[in-house]
């Protein structure tokens, strides 16, 4: 039987087999049996694979890996790293298919991440959330 575990998927995105640890962080969010907490991490975790590695792995997802942050917070309304990427992957002009242009995704994303949860970042990730809400306030 196939180790079908988070530590075997991201063992498998360590080794760079995307594809395998895909598929294995999929079967894991989609279990019912799962952890909220689990399956929201693995959702994240096959957003930021589409995103980083390969946008083009799942055809039922967009190339940013927007599908998969989304499903993250549906099942975790404050996950941060799935905010984070919603932020850090936002475009209004998307100049890059491994962009999003959803700017209510964005902004959600960027007030949760600095009110509710900014005691939970590091200074690093406040300023980067910061400079990428100035970015968009720019540009609109």
């Amino acid at each position: 039987m196939k180790d079908m575990t988070y530590e075997s998927a991201m063992a498998n995105l360590e080794n760079g087999q995307y594809k395998k640890a895909f598929e294995t962080f999929k079967v894991l969010a989609e279990m019912i049996a799962t952890p909220k907490e689990i399956r929201a991490d693995c959702f994240n975790m096959m957003g930021a694979i589409i995103n980083a590695f390969d946008p083009y792995i799942d055809a039922d997802s967009d190339e940013s890996g927007l599908t998969y942050f989304r499903k993250a917070i549906d099942l975790q309304p404050n996950h941060v790293g799935a905010l984070l990427n919603i932020v850090e992957n936002f475009d209004p002009k998307r100049s890059f298919p491994s962009l999003h242009n959803d700017s209510d995704a964005f902004q959600l994303a960027a007030r949760r991440l600095l009110t509710e949860l900014a005691t939970k970042l590091t200074n690093a990730d406040i300023d980067r959330v910061k400079l990428r809400v100035e970015q968009y306030t720019k540009n609109i």
